[in-house]
């Protein structure tokens, strides 16, 4: 067979895979849509189609993106963010009628209110839109990718001791937790130095030097890795972002690995029982004090007797709840398009917070009472987030709105290309510093130099890495 021909099969299972993604996902808007008109009050039918039709179009296009080309692994995950957090959260409360999760400020739900939302929304979908079709119309289709050997187990067993010892350090003298105040303070920006390699570094080396070939042991070893750094911060993503990661590398590649189709049902199985133990376990540590004096293993134990008492019925209640209300986005436009201040004199002081101690900026305008009733010596502390959208609307304005959406992603983006391209990683690595950085800045909006700072940090540190050990790679140009 000849390379010409050889190119043209990979194009035509291209643009087949393209076309059966972009069918379901469009059939299943289509039937969310369709039933939610049923629904919505007449007035507000064209300002939803408009809305709805905002957030499809960057969706479809950053499946293109990333089927055709391997291009725009951000773009295609905050896509998919968006798509849930404004979208389906949306349709799924006008359709079912109940409270929204997260707080709406003093949004009243009128007629107008709605209106304004679904505008605002709509104008941050068309800013990701826009954006994703100015960079596919500049980037390359040829991407290197790392085809060099694995490392054997013996190194992933090593990572998941390390982050095992990080993790009970943590629970043990609560350096950063999610949701408690801290109670330790190291010297020298230590808490950000240890949460970085707790919960960044040791992930990163794992999928980055195990993963261009993937085994259920491997899958099982990240598994427990994941868990040990979700229970390790108190925080319950984790472990969906490693499956995501991995489904984000089979979508690249085209097909699932046949060593892990024969075991399919053990890999979902994997997937619900230990991200059920995370999502119990972190959330009823959280609720416990966090006390030096008190024994980590009575907490933990604790924790787990929960988790045993817990019924079916709750289980399936918790995973509906955060598959729909854990996205953040339309809550945060609402309790922003109710607030009367708003003016690029907020925007400025958002721009200007320097730290979150549990009581951010934007609690004020999402939980006014909990903001004036705050209490710093709190045992558990926590605050919603606005997300990009939300944010830039402090301004009053939904041009400033579409244009931070269409810039900071770009940005974001482009300077993602360069480090995936100075790195030269595996799929799964793609995958997995890709929606790394698109949960950060779909959870914009809270100390936002904060973010910077860790995005800078965080991938000057990626670009260095690959400086270094780049010179050993095998790699592989993949069109």
């Amino acid at each position: 067979m000849t390379s010409e021909s050889s190119l043209t099969i990979r194009n035509l299972d291209k643009e087949k895979r393209f076309n059966k993604f972009s069918k379901l996902i469009i059939l299943a808007v289509f039937i969310l849509a369709v039933i939610t008109c049923f629904v919505l009050d007449i007035e507000l039918i064209v300002h939803y189609l408009i809305f709805c039709a905002s957030f499809i179009a960057p969706m479809i296009i950053s499946l293109y993106l990333i089927l055709h080309k391997r291009r725009g692994f951000f773009y295609f995950f905050l896509s998919v963010l968006f798509l849930l957090g404004f979208f389906v959260k949306y349709s799924i409360h006008e359709i079912f009628q109940y409270s929204y999760v997260e707080p709406t400020g003093i949004f009243d739900f009128s007629i107008k209110g709605r209106k304004d939302v679904l505008l605002t929304a709509a104008f941050g979908g068309g800013g990701l839109f826009c954006s994703i079709l100015l960079y596919s119309l500049r980037c390359k289709e040829i991407f290197l990718v790392n085809k060099s050997k694995d490392k054997g187990l013996i190194f992933g067993v090593v990572i998941l001791s390390f982050s095992l010892l990080l993790a009970f350090i943590n629970l043990k003298y609560n350096i950063i937790l999610f949701g408690v105040p801290s109670l330790t303070t190291l010297p020298l920006k230590g808490n950000a130095i240890f949460y970085i390699t707790l919960t960044r570094l040791l992930p990163f080396l794992l999928v980055f030097h195990m993963f261009n070939r993937i085994t259920p042991i491997k899958v099982v070893l990240g598994t427990l890795l994941m868990l040990s750094i979700s229970v390790g911060v108190l925080s319950r993503m984790f472990i969906l972002i490693f499956f995501l990661s991995l489904f984000g590398s089979w979508l690249l590649k085209g097909s699932f690995p046949r060593r892990l189709s024969r075991n399919l049902f053990f890999i979902i199985s994997i997937f619900s029982i230990f991200s059920l133990l995370s999502v119990f376990v972190s959330t009823n540590l959280r609720k416990q004090s966090f006390n030096k004096n008190e024994e980590l293993s009575s907490r933990i134990s604790n924790a787990l007797l929960t988790l045993a008492e817990v019924e079916v019925k709750e289980v399936f209640s918790t995973y509906a709840s955060l598959a729909v209300d854990r996205w953040i986005g339309v809550e945060g436009v609402m309790a922003v398009s109710a607030y009367e201040e708003k003016g690029r004199a907020l925007l400025v002081n958002a721009l200007g917070e320097q730290s979150y101690k549990g009581n951010s900026f934007y609690t004020k305008i999402a939980e006014p009472k909990k903001y004036n009733s705050f209490n710093i010596n709190n045992k558990t502390i926590s605050s919603s987030v606005p997300g990009p959208v939300a944010f830039s609307y402090y301004s009053g304005s939904k041009i400033i709105v579409f244009a931070f959406v269409f810039i900071s992603s770009l940005l974001l983006q482009v300077s993602l290309d360069k480090v995936l391209f100075r790195l030269k990683p595996n799929l799964v690595t793609c995958s997995y510093l890709s929606l790394v950085l698109t949960l950060d800045f779909f959870q914009f909006g809270i100390s936002p130099f904060s973010f910077l700072k860790y995005t800078v940090f965080t991938y000057s540190a990626v670009y260095i890495y690959g400086s270094i050990v780049g010179r050993f790679y095998n790699v592989e140009e993949v069109s």
